[in-house]
């Protein structure tokens, strides 16, 4: 058995909402502060439409089609269609991400993917990489408990 002295990678998988990447880019920090390398990915669409993106030593950034590289609105499209197509898209541009990230040297070992995504979870089982859903919840929900 190969055992790496290499950090963990995780890649965080997310839609790119600012009420999605915030909290995905906060968890970033904080599994980097506990010694772990991050890829942020997210749509090529979300990915072009961010102006700055934070730097911190561990942090990367990559991107993957969901099918709509020049961006949609719910009225371009039937909503079912739209999810039908992201899953199909998504599924399979994620799983080359992480191939070639492999054959770069640098395997993730954990996925965790957002809210939209869900179909991230078979994409990892396929591959045999252990992953987690991240539940992003508005804090004014939560006050209202």
């Amino acid at each position: 058995m190969d055992i790496s002295n290499d950090p963990p990678h995780f890649l965080l998988a997310t839609m790119p909402y600012q009420s999605h990447l915030n909290p995905t880019l906060h968890l970033a920090r904080r599994l980097i502060h506990s010694g772990v390398c991050v890829t942020v990915a997210t749509t090529i669409h979300g990915h072009s439409r961010i102006k700055t993106f934070p730097s911190l030593q561990g942090l990367a950034y990559a991107s993957f089609s969901d099918g709509f590289d020049e961006g949609t609105s719910p009225s371009d499209h039937n909503q079912d269609d739209v999810m039908y197509k992201r899953k199909h898209v998504g599924s399979q541009t994620l799983t080359n991400l992480l191939q070639n990230l492999s054959r770069e040297g640098n395997p993730v070992t954990f996925l965790i993917y957002g809210m939209s995504l869900s179909w991230a979870a078979d994409v990892a089982r396929a591959m045999s990489i252990p992953s987690a859903f991240l539940f992003i919840q508005a804090a004014a929900l939560v006050a209202s408990i």
